[in-house]
């Protein structure tokens, strides 16, 4: 680009095409190209004038959207004290079993049944055929063997989860990063998309050990424990064994 200034703001005030690195260009601010537009003088093009250009979204949108993207996933608040990781591979449902062990189901891998709060392994069926054969995609349960109880699954291939605790603590669904997804979990009470403070009252999940794509997730019964799982595994919340 042989002036980034022009190629950014001239013709009349319209954004123009980035035409490429060029020699001309700072070699700091060469490869600062977004959504097609030249971004060589960042001082003069900032992200919330492309916002208005190219974006559907009402300012007070924008603005939310500015939000969630400035938030770092945390812990999560009292009384949701342990963190798990199961890892995976090719998961495509989930669910709980009576006591709430995490039940995990591969596409490539078996079953697994791990305990929420320990992450103590419970059981291992690396049988791709009894994973299929023991889950109905019709009723969205899975059954254990020896056990005569469906347990209810979600995901790929099993609906989904329970959003909202009893005690009314719930999980949301966001997107300020897309195609990657995060997720927040919510305290009861929390404001809604239309007010200033909504993101007061949310906390975003540290998500690391799984890939941010394709997310599920669900409280417990007894809202006790978390998970939120996608192909490569869950991440489990549970609260302080003490808290009800």
């Amino acid at each position: 680009m042989t002036d980034g200034k022009r190629q950014a703001g001239g013709g009349g005030g319209r954004l123009k095409p980035c035409l490429g690195a060029t020699p001309q260009c700072p070699p700091a601010r060469a490869t600062i190209c977004r959504a097609g537009l030249c971004m060589a003088d960042a001082k003069q093009i900032r992200w919330r004038q492309i916002y208005m250009v190219r974006s559907p979204l009402l300012p007070e949108q924008i603005a939310l959207l500015e939000k969630a993207r400035s938030l770092h996933p945390d812990k999560p608040p009292p009384p949701w004290d342990t963190r798990i990781v199961v890892a995976g591979g090719g998961i495509i449902a989930a669910g709980w079993d009576s006591q709430e062990n995490v039940l995990l189901i591969s596409f490539g891998g078996g079953i697994s049944l791990t305990e929420a709060r320990t992450g103590k392994r419970l059981m291992r069926d690396r049988n791709t055929d009894h994973a299929l054969s023991w889950l109905s995609i019709a009723d969205q349960t899975f059954t254990l063997p020896g056990s005569k109880t469906p347990i209810p699954v979600f995901g790929l291939y099993g609906g989904d989860g329970i959003y909202t605790s009893p005690d009314w603590w719930t999980i949301e669904f966001i997107y300020p990063w897309w195609p990657q997804e995060a997720v927040v979990l919510c305290e009861p009470g929390a404001k809604g998309t239309g007010s200033e403070h909504y993101f007061d009252q949310r906390h975003l999940l540290d998500l690391s050990g799984i890939a941010p794509e394709n997310l599920h997730g669900g409280f417990s019964r007894s809202g006790q424990h978390l998970m939120i799982f996608s192909s490569s595994g869950a991440v489990v919340f549970s609260r302080s064994a003490l808290s009800k």
